[in-house]
């Protein structure tokens, strides 16, 4: 009976374990699965972002493209237009007549004439500043000159004008002490 209990406990625990074990490896897979679908979703809805990008940029190529080969026609035309005018101007030149080439001749040396006109203009008007304000100078300087030469003489002249003024003081405080002072004969001339 042991034995039977313990057979039918044994077969209990591996009953048991295999239940435990279907457990875990159901747990695992799901667990694993999810994060492998998530891993794989992330990296498709990186791949989505990265064709939607590439996308963006093959029609931004092809509006270029189209540009590109509006410009170039645009280019050739233009091109075509400046080889024809080219072609105008050299028969236009030849269609001058001496008249005309002599004409357009005088016409640039009285072009030429008329500007070195202005520019001996402007040469004489700096020359005339110069001299003027080289004259102002020189006018300045014998002005500061003579002012001060003057003031000087005034400086002096006051001078005088106080030695003689003690002088005379002098002469008058004689006069009021009674001494004749003679007089010279130049004040009767």
């Amino acid at each position: 009976r042991l034995k039977e209990e313990n057979v039918e406990q044994i077969a209990a625990l591996k009953n048991l374990h295999h239940t435990d074990t279907e457990k875990l490896i159901c747990q695992h897979a799901l667990e694993h699965s999810s994060s492998r679908v998530a891993e794989l979703s992330s990296k498709l809805s990186t791949q989505e972002i990265l064709i939607k990008h590439l996308q963006k940029q093959v029609s931004e190529l092809l509006k270029d493209r189209e540009s590109l080969a509006v410009f170039r026609i645009r280019e050739e035309t233009l091109q075509n237009e400046v080889t024809k005018l080219l072609d105008e101007l050299k028969a236009a030149r030849e269609c001058h007549t001496p008249e005309m080439r002599h004409y357009l001749t005088l016409d640039s040396k009285i072009k030429y004439m008329e500007m070195r006109h202005s520019q001996r203009e402007q040469e004489l008007q700096q020359v005339i500043q110069q001299t003027r304000q080289a004259a102002e100078n020189v006018q300045t300087k014998e002005t500061d000159k003579w002012k001060k030469l003057v003031h000087q003489k005034n400086m002096e002249l006051e001078k005088f004008r106080s030695e003689l003024d003690a002088i005379l003081d002098v002469l008058r405080v004689l006069q009021r002490q009674g001494i004749v002072i003679p007089t010279t004969a130049s004040e009767g001339y």
